[in-house]
């Protein structure tokens, strides 16, 4: 594990490096863009774990809720998961932020004075990349990608080929992109939990008569009408939260074409990730608006 962690610092040092020497050799508007862009996506990305570990603590609150109206005995061994996973989202929200410091501090690099600020951001990613731990229900996180960028990188650095850091470059961040789609689909069931307990919750208040997140009619008709009205809610919610996913996803993949574009002097990628922004970002919004989910 220990090991592991190493080799994600050492794969960051490499990054800031190779960044460093391309924003001080290489079309420096170009890459400005692409700082960024590159620190609004990861800032994005720390929204949705933020909100994805709030809908999965909204999820708790209201499975528990929901087995005390039916009379059911507690899980206690969900209590455990929940908070293992909650925790797991965290780590992940920390490496983004951190991510997204890396890329505003590489956007100051015209001042020479930045370069401090450039290396203690990439030791705080490499830490919190350090930290992520494997979330519960997803497969085991893989540092392949990491170690054989901190390998390549480490060879760089001695002899100064700059060229040869572009493959390992985009292997650094890929390896971020593929964890992220290999656990989507724990990131949708989570939302699609939180939004289906929420419905169940909902009927079982209207049927007690009991508060709710609305003020229901006291007569029967109209009672019937809000709860229609809130189902519909909570299926749009999980659409919106299913959109939220599919987009950050593309949006990841589509930074990462970006960054290889403009590393590689063709450019033209930019103009894609800031629509894959705008998307994602409607979707997480919507999302919010819709299930009152506060980060």
């Amino acid at each position: 594990m220990q090991g592991s962690r190493r080799q994600r610092r050492a794969a960051v040092c490499g990054l800031v490096f190779l960044l460093c020497c391309l924003a001080a050799c290489g079309d420096q508007s170009g890459l400005d863009s692409l700082f960024a862009d590159g620190a609004a996506t990861a800032a994005h990305l720390n929204s949705y774990y933020e909100v994805l570990g709030a809908a999965d603590l909204d999820a708790w609150k209201n499975q528990t809720i929901y087995d005390s109206l039916l009379q059911v005995p507690a899980n206690p061994r969900m209590g455990d998961t929940v908070e293992q996973r909650i925790e797991a989202l965290k780590q992940r929200a920390a490496a983004a932020r951190a991510l997204s410091h890396v890329y505003s501090s590489l956007a100051a690099l015209r001042d020479p004075a930045a370069l401090k600020d450039v290396e203690q951001a990439g030791k705080n990613l490499g830490d919190a990349l350090g930290g992520v731990k494997q979330l519960p229900g997803a497969a085991a996180i893989s540092s392949d990608g990491f170690s054989k960028a901190a390998a390549l990188l480490t060879n760089l650095h001695r002899q100064k080929e700059i060229q040869r850091a572009l493959p390992p470059l985009n292997e650094l961040l890929g390896s971020l992109s593929r964890m992220f789609d290999a656990e989507k689909d724990v990131y949708i069931s989570i939302g699609s939990n939180r939004d289906e307990l929420a419905g169940h919750l909902l009927e079982a208040a209207v049927k007690r008569k009991l508060g709710a997140p609305v003020t229901w009619p006291s007569d029967e008709t109209s009672a019937g009408t809000a709860l229609a009205v809130a189902r519909i809610t909570v299926q749009r919610s999980e659409h919106a939260w299913s959109c939220a996913t599919q987009q950050t996803s593309l949006l990841l993949s589509a930074l990462l074409n970006a960054q290889q574009q403009a590393l590689s002097g063709s450019g033209g990628g930019l103009h894609a990730l800031d629509d894959d922004l705008g998307q994602a970002k409607a979707c997480l919004t919507e999302y919010r608006f819709l299930s009152k989910v506060e980060k």
